[in-house]
């Protein structure tokens, strides 16, 4: 039996038929979502880069095809190319699991592409800077000493993201030390050293009240896909899990990584890709009890197919399975 995942799906006009055994395999799937998504031209454009971060990270070819996929459908729905000078997303692996991480640059552009704002910004403030606001007059003021070495981020007092709407009001979030220690004490935890605060801490504050910016400025009736990467972002930072359907490329929220529970979808997709017993314990507590050998695996893979039958009648068939496996076992 194969071990793989595979789905079929209409998108547009275009088929899609493929497993996720294998980096390859979710490459195809991606192509196949973003030629229809981006088009042809643009969707080279993502899998070129796809295929220049898995040949030269180890650990990106390391990572699962599932959180690939799912990374990169992140990418194409947003329309970021990631790892680039521009610096609008990164990927980043932990572990096994590739991770989207939206950069402030990619949320500054996602947010000129809505329409909704003229011009907008994301900045930090140190001891030295000129700076005031009121938020009663939609006031705010901000003059950089340039003096003084700006690179510290363990200096910075404030960090502030400030957008102009087309019709000329000013909108913006500020947020103090104490808030900026939280979001980063929290993803931190969720991501342990290898969270990008550890390594693009600057980067990361300015994002902090630029996402917060987000859910305040106006919806777009063009495209409303800075307050989606946002909210996606948050989920990650959190500790939650995303990850992309593949048979509809859309982007799923998971529960916490912590407290994750496998859906019966999710399990009819782990019998069916004969997953080894060891690496789906977690998610999957009947399978403790399931023999790996192929023969209980096929008739498990069926039984969880048949979408007419209820849990607990699976739950019966599964113990006559392995009641007459172990008879078989016996006569031998």
């Amino acid at each position: 039996m194969d071990n793989k995942v595979s789905a079929t799906n209409n998108i547009g006009n275009v088929t899609t038929t493929v497993s996720l055994a294998t980096v390859d395999n979710a490459r195809e799937l991606v192509l196949r979502y973003a030629n229809t998504l981006v088009g042809t031209q643009r969707a080279q454009e993502f899998i070129t880069q796809l295929g220049f971060l898995v040949r030269t990270n180890p650990k990106i070819a390391q990572c699962t095809p599932e959180s690939i996929f799912t990374s990169m459908m992140q990418c194409i729905r947003l329309d970021l190319l990631p790892n680039t000078p521009e610096q609008y997303a990164t990927l980043i692996p932990y572990g096994r699991e590739l991770q989207f991480q939206l950069m402030y640059p990619g949320g500054i552009e996602l947010a000129y592409r809505s329409g909704v704002v003229s011009t907008i910004k994301a900045d930090v403030v140190f001891p030295e800077d000129e700076f005031d606001y009121d938020d009663a007059i939609n006031y705010i003021h901000h003059k950089k000493n340039l003096t003084i070495d700006r690179t510290k981020a363990e200096n910075i007092i404030a960090a502030y993201a400030v957008g102009k709407l087309a019709n000329g009001e000013v909108m913006f979030e500020v947020m103090s030390p104490s808030e900026i220690k939280k979001i980063k004490d929290k993803a931190v935890k969720a991501k342990g050293p290898d969270s990008p605060w550890a390594q693009w801490e600057e980067r990361m504050i300015r994002k902090s009240p630029l996402k917060r910016l987000f859910g305040v400025l106006p919806s777009s009736t063009k495209d409303n896909r800075f307050k989606e990467a946002a909210h996606w972002d948050s989920l990650t930072e959190g500790g939650k899990k995303v990850r992309a359907d593949v048979k509809t490329g859309e982007i799923i929220e998971y529960d916490s990584l912590e407290n994750e529970k496998a859906t019966e979808e999710e399990k009819d997709e782990i019998v069916k890709a004969n997953t080894p017993l060891d690496e789906i314990k977690e998610i999957f507590p009947e399978a403790k009890e399931v023999p790996i050998k192929e023969t209980v695996r096929e008739k498990a893979k069926r039984l969880y197919i048949d979408k007419n039958q209820d849990y607990k009648e699976d739950q019966e068939l599964l113990a006559t399975l392995r009641s007459e496996e172990n008879e078989q076992e016996s006569e031998v």
